[in-house]
């Protein structure tokens, strides 16, 4: 980082803190942790004195802490009010700033740079798993220190632009909100008026019900079954698919492979359960877990992205709220009779065709806003390093 400004080393302007404090036993402690990447400094949890054996020291609100772990992977921070006399292990390092010279939110915003990170990573010293910053190496950073008015200055102009960011996130997040609110008031539209219009019948009615296996699981046998994270809605993503035993696939009946046309509804977990897709045009023979139930249509009048699209409805989701039981393990389930019994109206086919067709393109414009947030999330999180570095070297 090339700045216009003086250097100064990090001894000139940061004094160490070390505090070692008395733990008594029958005290609540606060205790710190920092977050990757200059994610924040945040309360790791609270503690009973009488549970903590090793030794701490007392942080203070407007410090700056470092990992001696994993500076080299930006964990570092400023101490926030709330966390004003909590303590640390020996892990962490924490700094007095002196102020008369150094603003600690311009401190704050230049650690947060790749340039200054790549600075602990080289005042960092050991083998693999044991790699400590040197306190004595990471004394001697140079950081660019203009006046304490640029300083401010500068902290104002990165603040502004940061806001302008947010703003921007904040739209993008609306415009998904909103088509997903179109989404959800048209499917609720639909199914209510079929529910009153055509008869219902239950999902036992329609296909075959079958729970998963527990798989036999095997790293690199490039064989994956598929788990409740791999079914979203209206797709199933394979990047969460564990590998398993090939063999103990071979040897599966083949009701518990999943084939084309196919619908996977997981039984297990709050937040999870219920939700469903439908197997895609080309994929056969794929085991998938106990946690997931496949629907094996037996009647050619039901499309299956109907049965879906009626299962993500508000009115799908208040039956399987409805359905689903607890374990003795507290573990939320929706069993196979439980979804068998689960009744659903089923017009003629032409009707579910154009139910489908229509939430398709609803869902296709829900779909591509998302993407494009994703884009310009994209955008926004590589402009970030550009401001700061150019904030440095004065050019903002």
């Amino acid at each position: 980082m090339q700045s216009k400004w003086p250097m100064v080393k990090l001894g000139d302007v940061l004094k160490f803190s070390r505090e070692p404090i008395e733990i008594n036993p029958l005290t609540i402690y606060k205790q710190i942790t920092v977050k990757l990447h200059h994610k924040g400094v945040v309360l790791r949890g609270e503690k009973n004195g009488q549970e903590i054996k090793s030794k701490q020291y007392r942080a203070k609100a407007g410090q700056f802490i470092i990992s001696r772990i994993d500076a080299r992977n930006g964990a570092m921070g400023l101490i926030p009010p709330e966390l004003d006399g909590a303590i640390v292990t020996n892990d962490f390092l924490l700094y007095d700033i002196d102020k008369t010279k150094l603003l600690p939110k311009y401190f704050d915003y230049l650690t947060s740079t790749n340039s200054f990170v790549e600075k602990c990573v080289i005042a960092s010293e050991g083998t693999t798993n044991r790699v400590r910053l040197k306190p004595e190496k990471f004394l001697k950073i140079e950081i660019p220190l203009p006046p304490l008015e640029e300083q401010k200055r500068i902290v104002v102009r990165i603040e502004s632009l940061m806001t302008r960011i947010e703003e921007a996130r904040k739209l993008r997040a609306e415009s998904v909100k909103e088509e997903e609110e179109v989404f959800n008031s048209e499917i609720n539209k639909i199914f209510c008026a079929l529910s009153k219009e055509y008869k219902n019948q239950k999902i036992r009615d329609v296909g075959q019900i079958v729970r998963g296996k527990g798989p036999i699981y095997f790293e690199g046998s490039g064989c994956k079954a598929i788990n409740q994270k791999c079914v979203r809605w209206n797709t199933i993503d394979l990047n969460y698919a564990k590998e398993v035993d090939i063999e103990w696939v071979k040897n599966l009946h083949p009701k518990y492979l999943a084939n084309e046309g196919d619908i996977l509804v997981n039984s297990t977990g709050e937040g999870t359960i219920g939700r469903a897709a439908v197997v895609p045009k080309g994929w056969s023979r794929l085991p998938f877990d106990s946690h997931v139930l496949a629907i094996k249509l037996q009647n050619s009048e039901v499309i299956a992205e109907y049965i879906v699209y009626f299962i993500r409805s508000p009115q799908g989701q208040l039956k399987i709220e409805e359905s689903k039981g607890a374990k003795t393990t507290k573990q939320t389930e929706l069993g196979v009779k439980k979804l068998g019994n689960i009744s659903i109206p089923l017009p003629p086919l032409p009707i579910q065709r154009r139910v489908v067709a229509y939430l398709d393109s609803l869902q296709a414009k829900v779909d591509e806003l998302k993407k494009l947030q994703e884009v310009a999330e994209r955008e926004m999180e590589e402009l970030v390093p550009s401001i700061l570095d150019k904030a440095f070297k004065g050019e903002l």
